[in-house]
């Protein structure tokens, strides 16, 4: 499963498109449900956004998988603009 906190509806879809028939998608709409997800070793790819839906930065998340969870790839996903 790939774990993907990534809330932008149009950044969704193109993960979707993009992983269709690749791997299983699993969006997350909270840090902690991603979280879980890795905990239980149900996510073997985390995929994430700089800010969560209310704002918050997924830097601590991130932290946390890198630190207790090595193996596990994190990919950040962002759009490119003057406010990244």
């Amino acid at each position: 499963i790939i774990a993907a906190l990534v809330w932008d509806p149009a950044s969704r879809a193109r993960l979707h498109d993009a992983l269709r028939g690749q791997a299983s998608l699993r969006f997350c709409d909270r840090q902690t449900e991603l979280l879980t997800l890795v905990e239980n070793n149900l996510a073997g790819v985390v995929i994430l956004d700089t800010r969560d839906r209310e704002g918050t930065s997924t830097l601590k998340t991130v932290r946390r998988i890198r630190d207790e969870f090595p193996s596990v790839p994190v990919v950040l996903y962002f759009a490119i603009s003057p406010d990244t």
